[in-house]
């Protein structure tokens, strides 16, 4: 069971019955004319389910919403991409609870019956000399290549492996020497590096040759719970993680980062965004219950900015477009978020509406705001 409701002048609150820390941006089809996401349930007793939202911001409310039963197991990750495709990361419900991966479609304009098991991703087994620890060939995170929708890189703890879905065929990638946890796609250079996180650590590796070409070694002391890249300027990584602080590097000098901010955070940082539309908009969430809008113009492609809109039609996001150059906004936080009583695992902007992002909290409360007016 679910309810939608509107807070007044807050959020739109859709509330979900089982605890839930897996969210991403997810249109159907070819409407790309809403915001929509796509929210997974982690329950251990009872099945698990996939909810799809498709938001209006005339009505401020779920317009459309459609729901599907995810049997597999707890859900731990969900990744959409264009195509109709995306991805789980789940617990198996079984007493071994082994981490797997699927990658599903949906058929026709979200109706009933209309999810395709596509694939189950398979790693490869990892060169790791210690193997004592069997999760090590679970797949714990998964990230789709930036424009190919038929590439995949599943991250395991001691190996990355690049599938080609159309040609259900796999390949390994780079192999640390060191555990991992989460990793992302690197958008720029044709998309030939990616980025692993290992606690205290960050690497990025060439795919051309699966060697490292650079570390953030220790970033600010604390583990990384986060990280990533500017999409308009190349060399720009963010990360964010325990100490509460979002720091923004230069990957060809590592040795200091280029700016630190709390941007009102307490405590740890799970989730940090760089808007795809207008890069000075970064979006965080964290176990505090904070959700921020933050802005650092100072290290945008495009330091001019308004945040006045009044709609999400092509006429007026034109307008907002050509608006730009009206104002600055300096490096701070736009608006704090208190919408959230639990932790907040995810944050994530729309795909296709630049002032609209979702957050989701630990006891399933998923919110939708949007940039203030």
């Amino acid at each position: 069971m679910s309810e939608e409701l509107d807070m007044g002048g807050g959020g739109c609150i859709y509330g979900l019955e089982y605890q839930c820390r897996a969210l991403t941006s997810f249109n159907i089809g070819e409407d790309e004319e809403r915001a929509a996401f796509l929210v997974g349930t982690q329950s251990i007793k009872s099945e698990n389910q996939i909810h799809w939202l498709e938001y209006d911001e005339d009505i401020r409310n779920v317009r459309k919403k459609r729901v599907w039963i995810h049997s597999e197991g707890e859900i731990w990750q969900l990744a959409g991409t264009c195509k109709n495709l995306f991805l789980s990361v789940y617990a198996e419900a079984t007493s071994e609870r082994r981490k797997s991966a699927k990658v599903w479609k949906v058929l026709g304009d979200c109706e009933e019956d209309s999810l395709e098991d596509v694939c189950t991703l398979e790693p490869h087994n990892s060169d790791y000399e210690d193997r004592s620890n069997a999760l090590r060939n679970d797949i714990i995170h998964a990230s789709w290549h930036p424009f190919e929708s038929h590439q995949v890189i599943s991250i395991s703890p001691s190996v990355l492996t690049i599938h080609d879905i159309n040609e259900n065929k796999s390949s390994p990638g780079p192999s640390p020497k060191k555990l991992m946890s989460f990793g992302t796609w690197n958008p720029h250079q044709n998309a030939s590096q990616f980025a692993t996180v290992h606690e205290y650590e960050v690497r990025g590796w060439d795919l051309r040759s699966n060697e490292c070409g650079w570390k953030l070694e220790n970033p600010g002391g604390h583990v990384v719970r986060s990280m990533d890249f500017n999409p308009n300027k190349q060399y720009h990584l963010a990360t964010a993680g325990d100490d509460g602080k979002v720091r923004v590097w230069d990957i060809r000098n590592t040795d200091t980062p280029l700016a630190s901010h709390s941007f009102g955070h307490s405590h740890w940082i799970w989730s940090i965004q760089f808007n795809q539309y207008h890069d000075q908009l970064i979006l965080t969430g964290g176990s505090d219950a904070l959700v921020a809008v933050s802005a650092l113009s100072s290290l945008s492609s495009e330091p001019y900015l308004t945040t006045t809109h009044s709609g999400s039609d092509d006429d007026q996001l034109e307008e907002d477009e050509s608006s730009l150059n009206s104002s600055i906004i300096e490096d701070g936080i736009i608006k704090a978020y208190t919408d959230h009583e639990d932790s907040v695992y995810r944050a994530e902007w729309s795909h296709v509406d630049p002032w609209t992002f979702a957050s989701l909290s630990y006891d399933g409360r998923l919110v939708i705001n949007q940039v203030p007016r």
